[in-house]
């Protein structure tokens, strides 16, 4: 699937592509047929970085490693394969009460999820990949198309 504009990522599916686990061949796949850079937030570079944090503290990767990663996140950037975007966080947080209203009862979804799904909108993105079911339907839900 090639399109002109990028799917909007969750943070999951960066962190994927920079270090391994059980997503990271599937999100290799999925990269590997865009031909537009993904979008990286503020929020995403948070929690890129405090997902590494937390493998270090689960043992899944050794200190020494850590940096490495962030580096290779940084040049990753530099080459264009992500691209620093600015949120519109009026109205992403807008977006964010009007999806929870609507659908976290229903779906269970998590803050930060409903926030992911809401900052794709607000940037208008029509498609949105993750590997988070309950994050999926909710950007089904939202009108989005969901890659997983």
């Amino acid at each position: 699937m090639r399109e002109a504009s990028s799917p909007y990522p969750d943070s999951s599916f960066l962190v994927s592509l920079l270090i391994q686990d059980a997503h990271t061949a599937q999100a290799g796949r999925i990269i590997s047929n865009l031909n537009a850079p993904l979008c990286v937030t503020p929020l995403h570079r948070h929690e890129v970085r405090s997902a590494i944090h937390q493998a270090v503290f689960r043992g899944e990767m050794e200190k020494k490693d850590r940096q490495a990663v962030f580096l290779q996140f940084d040049d990753d950037m530099r080459a264009g394969f992500f691209a620093h975007t600015t949120v519109p966080w009026t109205a992403t947080f807008q977006e964010a009460s009007r999806l929870g209203e609507l659908f976290v009862e229903d779906l269970g979804t998590r803050g930060v999820d409903v926030l992911h799904v809401s900052i794709a909108i607000s940037l208008g993105k029509s498609t949105m990949v993750t590997f988070d079911k309950r994050q999926g339907r909710l950007a089904e839900k939202a009108g989005l198309q969901w890659i997983h």
